[in-house]
């Protein structure tokens, strides 16, 4: 994976700001995504110092990560290693005096990953944008007067894209990890529900006869999940239309959508507690659609398009998932 770097201006010196970062005791109090922290040694910041992060991911699971200052250069420059799944995983920091304050580049890098290239660039891509964007929006709106507050908010959100950065790098290691079918499949649910902020998710594989078969669901109704279990192009549901249209659809209220009306399928989304769903259709990378991923949600919804742009990113994934698992059992 090629390195993905990533600049800001933060109106502060360069100790100030430098010291901000490297207070890793305080991460679990100003980085959402971080419960806990468990420092390993005793020194202070520098080269050789561990710790254990207790992070959240995908919106409810809980895992541990170890990481290791690898290199240190005081109020210059820092990285932090920590290994996933046979990846080395580097983000190194680096601090310059600019204008007045002082530019944070940091700069993401994997190696040793046994993630295919093709989800590896839809990642790359994926974090370098949100970041970037996140970074030019709200970050680097020029002010006439910066209070101190205004600083470290900035250095915040900033954290917090970055923790938002390593759950995408953890979501992805774990589709590749999964020891079996059903386990992928419970991955990428909780993975598209945790992206969307959504209450439900499904995924389906197209059949030979051109069909949406359904493959795991999440918080399904019992009966909605047999009713849908076989969905034909151009039914009364969203991925039935999204398997018509190859496109994705999305309705924002199913109470008010033209086409579910009067169908079984508006029926079954109330006896699931489901008011809106959006259905991306999964595309090999050849662009033959090979199945769906739905998201739903309780009440009238409408994404935004930076969940879209990430969850695009699992969609990719999970068509490579289901690709490569046809080929094999061919």
């Amino acid at each position: 994976m090629a390195p993905i770097i990533v600049s800001m201006h933060i109106p502060a010196p360069v100790a100030r700001v430098f010291g901000w970062f490297t207070d890793i005791e305080a991460s679990s109090r100003r980085i959402s995504g971080i419960h806990a922290i468990e420092m390993l040694t005793t020194l202070s910041f520098g080269l050789g110092s561990r710790w254990r992060e207790t992070r959240e991911v995908l919106g409810h699971l809980v895992e541990t990560a170890e990481m290791e200052v690898t290199a240190y250069d005081r109020n210059k420059a820092f990285t932090l290693t920590h290994h996933k799944m046979g990846s080395r995983i580097d983000t190194v920091f680096t601090f310059t005096p600019e204008d007045g304050g002082t530019c944070v580049d940091i700069e993401f890098g994997v190696t040793g990953s046994r993630l295919p290239a093709g989800v590896l660039a839809s990642i790359e891509w994926a974090v370098a944008t949100r970041v970037r964007e996140v970074l030019s929006h709200d970050l680097c709106t020029p002010q006439a007067v910066v209070t101190e507050r205004d600083r470290f908010e900035s250095a915040r959100r900033l954290a917090a894209e970055v923790a938002a950065a390593r759950t995408l790098e953890d979501i992805s290691t774990r589709l590749i990890a999964g020891s079996t079918d059903q386990s992928l499949y419970v991955q990428i649910l909780d993975a598209a529900m945790a992206l969307m902020t959504a209450h439900a998710s499904s995924v389906q594989i197209r059949s030979t006869d051109d069909q949406l078969l359904l493959l795991a669901d999440r918080n399904f109704h019992p009966h909605s999940a047999a009713f849908w279990h076989r969905v034909s192009a151009g039914s009364g549901s969203p991925c039935g239309t999204a398997l018509r249209d190859n496109a994705r659809v999305l309705v924002t209220d199913v109470e008010t959508c033209e086409f579910m009306r009067g169908t079984q399928d508006l029926e079954e989304c109330r006896h699931s507690g489901i008011r809106a769903v959006q259905s991306t259709p999964l595309r090999s990378l050849s662009g033959h659609l090979v199945g769906m991923i739905s998201t739903h949600w309780r009440v009238p919804h409408t994404p935004t398009e930076d969940e879209f742009r990430r969850f695009d990113v699992l969609a990719r994934q999970v068509a490579d998932l289901i690709e490569r698992a046809g080929a094999a059992a061919s």
